[in-house]
């Protein structure tokens, strides 16, 4: 978690300093594996531009409750662990840097290189139950939790093409190559990026 702060207090520091810089900016939404999933931010300058993606959400922390006996048929052993899910965190942060390849009266032709990271962490309960006798089995004092991370992060290149919808807003569709943290390449998923300017 240390990280994603750290990362999203750089990207807030790009924005202020180089955000007046700028001629087109927007704000909107974007969906892809490079770009993330989320609210955007969208800038360009001249030949060059770059794209801000997040989009968290997260459950409280409640304990979930686990039934004083429980039945279980064909298990070997005195004792069993039964486990529930309690907090959630689900999300997507992503940054793209993107270069102009040739810019048309209402749309932009680019390539862009990016990453971003697809948060999926968990806490996760266990209790301990006792059998009395063959099939059931009793709920004990033990109990243990643990968060467990399985984020999983992509990382980039591709080309898109900016569309200007009207005076106010323009839609991009891009297509990836996708690199993950889970060892695959993934090319075949095109992204898309909805933009309001202002």
């Amino acid at each position: 978690m240390k990280k994603i702060c750290f990362v999203m207090m750089f990207l807030l520091i790009v924005v202020s300093v180089f955000g007046e810089q700028y001629s087109e900016r927007g704000l909107g939404f974007s969906a892809g594996t490079v770009s993330g999933i989320g609210f955007s931010y969208r800038q360009y300058v001249k030949d060059f531009g770059y794209q801000i993606t997040v989009g968290i959400t997260a459950s409280d922390d409640k304990k979930p409750n686990f039934s004083d006996t429980i039945s279980e048929y064909g298990l070997s052993g005195n004792t069993i662990t039964k486990s529930k899910k309690g907090w959630e965190l689900d999300g997507s942060i992503g940054l793209m840097l993107i270069k102009t390849l040739k810019d048309y009266e209402h749309s932009k032709f680019y390539c862009f290189v990016g990453g971003s990271v697809r948060l999926d962490r968990k806490k996760v309960y266990s209790r301990v139950y006792d059998a009395s006798n063959r099939a059931t089995y009793y709920l004990t004092d033990i109990e243990t939790s643990k968060t467990v991370n399985d984020d999983v992060y992509y990382f980039g290149p591709g080309i898109g093409v900016d569309l200007e919808l009207s005076k106010h807003a323009s839609f991009a569709l891009e297509w990836p190559l996708t690199i993950s943290s889970e060892k695959k390449i993934v090319m075949y998923i095109p992204q898309c990026s909805l933009t309001f300017k202002f």
